[in-house]
């Protein structure tokens, strides 16, 4: 999310903007010297114990015509804070959220996690402008929102201004160097590994276009770390 908060800033301050970045001090998570669990929960003292009256002091100094921008919905519980102020909720998924209220069911959370999942939600309700980065996050949002916002719209991400398509041949030249063992057969490129970035859903997809394309590919490579029933759906395509 770093890279999204950066983006912004990038952009308010290209069109004359004067910006102020305000992200939680890492000093207690620094004991832990990345061990985990612990690591962790010595995080959640650097946001909670230290980050909160920090917040609060700087948005008690800021200009009353500033404009307080929440890169993610997830930071909820500092949202109160800066409520009264004119600000914006930037929202990306309320996957885990979902996963809280046991509306996903290929997920679920510990009782610590569902708990934070709600005081996110009880935070972020207090707001009263969002932006959501797709059509689908917004019906999520909306089905959390206890009122109606001011301003509910949607605004796709953009991409960073170093990705751009290569010529054909250089990307299979890149492709070729990276994965020799793929040879010219196609392949779906998927990124990420985590649990929401919906494997099986790529897959329908696929299904969907080659049936409508009658395309006959087999074998079709995907790059990607697969589940079990992944497996089993890329065999039946």
């Amino acid at each position: 999310m770093r890279t999204f908060g950066d983006q912004i800033a990038v952009g308010l301050r290209a069109r004359g903007h004067q910006v102020q970045e305000l992200t939680a001090p890492v000093i207690f998570a620094r004991l832990a010297r990345r061990h985990g669990v612990v690591t962790k929960w010595l995080g959640y003292l650097d946001k909670f114990v230290l980050f909160s009256p920090l917040l609060w002091l700087r948005a008690w100094a800021l200009p009353a015509n500033s404009l307080c921008v929440f890169a993610d919905q997830a930071l909820g519980p500092w949202i109160s804070l800066l409520k009264s102020r004119p600000h914006i909720v930037h929202c990306h998924d309320l996957l885990a959220l979902e996963a809280a209220m046991h509306q996903q069911p290929f997920h679920q959370l510990g009782f610590t996690g569902r708990i934070y999942q709600r005081w996110i939600r009880h935070g972020f309700r207090q707001a009263r402008c969002f932006l959501s980065v797709s059509q689908a996050t917004r019906t999520s949002l909306e089905r959390q929102l206890q009122r109606q916002p001011l301003l509910f719209a949607v605004l796709h991400n953009p991409l960073p201004s170093r990705f751009a398509p290569l010529p054909a041949s250089e990307a299979a030249a890149e492709v070729n160097r990276a994965l020799p063992c793929l040879g010219r057969q196609p392949f779906l490129f998927h990124i990420g590994s985590s649990w929401y970035k919906n494997r099986l859903g790529l897959l329908a997809i696929w299904e969907q276009i080659a049936f409508k394309k009658k395309l006959m590919v087999k074998p079709l490579s995907i790059l990607m770390l697969p589940t079990q029933k992944s497996i089993k759906m890329h065999r039946a395509i």
